[in-house]
């Protein structure tokens, strides 16, 4: 015999089988239930039902029911902020998270899907605006200065402790190092004009130095390197700077923190 639609257990059945359930706890017969609410179903048996119920599809009637199911349901953590066990957990699961290219295509068709069906609901009109101003350089695009500029030092960090590799090339200009990349982005979100190895300079026979960049604007050099001035080989700087060149000299982990241009190679 099926069960009735809509059938709904009276306040006296629901407080009996409260208290059933509280007394088998109780006795060890089965165990207490975690914060998701629903029956208690063992480890292998959500295994057994996660391969019964993979690659299955469901019909557009069913969709249609389960839609019309979910209409006007609020989730019970709607507004609940998570607190930091929850947080720090999600944080670890997904440090070093990488997706598969088959994986990722499938994402956007998803979007592509989604954004043909809502059409222009989709993103907001003001984030829309926001995007379109700050691809034409208008403004600074819906990220603020302070998030983009912890998003610049946390790639730049992560580059010089060798965690990310870069191809070290940078508005179709090839570089040496990933440091120096990041150097290039930094000058060009300061509107500095900048040229990459303009000069060769000729230290003494068959010894050559070349420094990263000039400044255009001013004339002066900047050399960019991943190690501190202190542990740096200084006989080639030396003798660009008594040339009467003017050397800035850049270390990739000063860089990540708050560079100081008014310090000269001394």
């Amino acid at each position: 015999m099926g069960l009735v639609k809509n059938w709904n257990q009276t306040e006296d059945a629901k407080r009996r089988i409260s208290e059933t359930l509280k007394r088998r706890i109780a006795l060890g017969e089965i165990k207490r239930p975690g914060f998701k609410k629903g029956h208690f179903v063992s480890k292998e048996t959500r295994k057994k039902i996660g391969l019964k119920s993979s690659g299955r599809k469901h019909s557009e009637e069913s969709k249609r029911k389960m839609s019309e199911a979910k209409k006007n349901y609020v989730p019970w953590n709607k507004g609940v902020p998570a607190d930091a066990i929850t947080r720090k957990r999600l944080q670890t699961v997904n440090i070093g998270r990488k997706v598969s290219d088959e994986t990722k295509k499938k994402l956007s068709k998803i979007v592509k899907v989604r954004v043909i069906k809502k059409g222009s609901d989709y993103i907001s009109k003001d984030h829309r605006n926001a995007i379109s101003l700050a691809q034409n350089g208008v403004s600074d695009g819906p990220l603020s200065k302070k998030h983009k500029d912890s998003i610049s030092a946390g790639a730049a960090l992560a580059t010089v402790n060798g965690k990310h590799q870069c191809k070290a090339e940078y508005d179709g200009v090839k570089m040496q190092s990933a440091e120096e990349l990041l150097f290039a982005m930094w000058l060009d979100r300061k509107k500095i004009e900048w040229e990459y190895q303009p000069i060769v300079f000729k230290v003494q026979s068959g010894v050559r130095y070349v420094p990263d960049f000039l400044l255009i604007k001013t004339g002066e050099f900047v050399e960019v390197s991943r190690v501190s001035l202190q542990k740096r080989s200084k006989f080639k700087l030396d003798a660009f700077v008594s040339a009467g060149n003017i050397l800035h000299y850049v270390s990739a982990r000063s860089f990540c923190g708050k560079l100081d241009m008014s310090t000269l190679y001394v």
